[in-house]
């Protein structure tokens, strides 16, 4: 008898996204995640990491890593900061959305297990990464030369982990 696990959930884009240095990212679009459910209309439920988040991938034990490649699993690290910040989901529902995530990003369903318990790990250990200021500097020029911003119409927020425009809170 074989297990076999699949899931439904789909990464419903790929955005555009700049590597900063030091293993971060900055998106510059939304990402949406389709959680494999449908609304009371029978419509697709996403959830979204919004743009100009900031990432270093999923947050994963070194000992995990050599099965997960950050590359692979960028959009992990997206959903997973926006969700941890922005919409302040449990932690266990938070790592328990990484299995689907990490199967969506194509990991084979062991590999995916591993991630979805690094993540676990460095949850409960309390591991959490901070951007480094060069890394904030770096996307916070990015996002001015971007949308043609000057320094008073950008900032960072450090619990959403994404930089902020007068342009997205305007929008809003």
């Amino acid at each position: 008898m074989t297990f076999r696990y699949k899931t439904r959930a789909r990464f419903a884009n790929d955005p555009v996204t700049v590597h900063l240095g030091n293993g971060w990212h900055l998106s510059l679009e939304p990402l949406h995640f389709d959680i494999g459910m449908e609304d009371a209309q029978g419509d697709p439920v996403y959830l979204t990491a919004p743009v100009y988040q900031l990432s270093d991938g999923p947050s994963i034990p070194w000992f995990v890593e050599w099965l997960v490649s950050r590359k692979d699993t960028m959009h992990m690290g997206f959903l997973h900061d926006a969700l941890r910040s922005g919409l302040k989901t449990s932690n266990f529902a938070t790592d328990g959305l990484m299995l689907d995530a990490a199967m969506a990003c194509g990991l084979p369903f062991w590999r995916a297990w591993l991630a979805f318990i690094g993540v676990r790990l460095g949850t409960l250990i309390g591991f959490k990464s901070e951007a480094p200021a060069e890394v904030i500097a770096s996307a916070v020029v990015r996002v001015m030369e971007i949308d043609g911003l000057a320094v008073d119409e950008v900032q960072y927020s450090r619990g959403e982990c994404r930089i902020l425009t007068k342009k997205i809170n305007q929008d809003d």
